[in-house]
């Protein structure tokens, strides 16, 4: 009887930590693809920085381009 009952919380543990390892497995993923996510935003956000600064010292001198291309002062 007590043996039967060892045997069952044995197979019961391997299952839990079988489980246990799906997830720790699925969090690793996770936390891989969430990094790269950071660094394509972080990639993105510079991009956009460097065109909102670009913008905005073109609107302080006065001076953009028009859609065909020339030079425009108001």
């Amino acid at each position: 009887m007590a043996s039967q009952a060892k045997d069952r919380h044995s197979a019961q543990l391997a299952r839990s930590l079988t489980e246990f390892n799906q997830t720790v497995t699925q969090t690793k993923f996770l936390l891989d693809q969430f990094s790269s996510d950071l660094d394509a935003m972080r990639t993105l956000t510079a991009i956009h920085v460097s065109q909102f600064m670009t913008v905005a010292t073109d609107m302080d001198t006065g001076a953009w381009r028009n859609d065909n291309g020339t030079d425009q002062v108001k």
